[in-house]
């Protein structure tokens, strides 16, 4: 089956592009899926594949400022409204699919996304997956540069800040490349307003983490200098679920999905998701 695009008309007032793949055989199984910043939906299509051929719906949205979705590209003003229109969105889907069991899938700025999706939806989802998800940010950034941060980014979010290191994405090579090619991911600097929604978030998000209950499977690389892995771990620590996973990839870099050994991740992803 085809990957089907769409339109949404959040109410912030941006057409955001969705995307549903239906499985083979139709079950009551469907999983969203968020992309990470910088990037959209395509980059995750093989990914989407497997998760039909699992059974499931896949049901994914470009967030605004990305992929086919309307906004300045990769401009933030704040992460909780991309979780808003996930979950506008996600209440026109339980009224098509109203007999779903519901799955979340996010990576990086998607798996924060994720989570406080999830804060929202707990009782209407069976279970949360993550890939290096954005809960703490790598402390590279001296508190004074941060300052300053803050001050362009009320007079000129969109001014472009903090060099994005492309290279930290994967060890593969050819995924940079392709990375650094496609039109409709941005590789040039993280502007001043998307830093500081990045950084604002991520800080608030982890304060609500004891507040997730519902079962989740977390993967994280090891030398990840994009999300930091502590983050993970401190969903793992933090959270009051009774059923949670934390993968530590060894010698991974950001995109799990992207690297050499992404068979192995999408083969624990899938496990886990079998046994839930």
């Amino acid at each position: 089956m085809t990957l089907t695009e769409s339109v949404f008309q959040s109410s912030g007032g941006h057409r955001l592009a969705t995307y549903h793949k239906q499985p083979a055989k139709d079950h009551h199984k469907a999983l969203i899926l968020l992309h990470g910043y910088a990037e959209y939906t395509d980059r995750y299509r093989s990914f989407i594949t497997r998760l039909s051929n699992e059974g499931y719906h896949v049901f994914a949205i470009d967030h605004v400022g990305h992929g086919r979705s309307s906004g300045t590209q990769a401009l933030i003003s704040s992460v909780s409204d991309l979780t808003s229109d996930v979950s506008e969105w996600f209440e026109l889907l339980k009224q098509s699919y109203p007999k779903m069991e519901w799955y979340i899938f996010g990576h990086s700025m998607g798996g924060g996304i994720a989570i406080e999706f999830a804060l929202k939806h707990q009782s209407e989802l069976k279970a949360m997956v993550l890939s290096a998800p954005l809960i703490v940010l790598p402390d590279a950034v001296p508190g004074f540069v941060k300052g300053i941060g803050r001050i362009i980014a009320k007079i000129i979010p969109s001014l472009p800040l903090i060099p994005l290191d492309a290279d930290a994405m994967s060890r593969d090579p050819g995924v940079v490349k392709r990375y650094l090619a496609e039109p409709r991911v941005y590789s040039g600097k993280v502007k001043a307003g998307t830093a500081v929604a990045l950084d604002s978030f991520a800080t608030k998000i982890q304060q609500r983490l004891p507040e997730i209950d519902l079962p989740f499977w977390v993967g994280h690389g090891t030398l990840d200098r994009v999300t930091d892995p502590a983050g993970s771990k401190m969903l793992r620590h933090r959270s009051t679920s009774t059923d949670k996973t934390y993968k530590a990839y060894n010698g991974l870099f950001h995109e799990l999905l992207n690297e050499p050994e992404s068979e192995v991740v999408i083969h624990d992803i899938l496990h886990w998701l079998r046994k839930h």
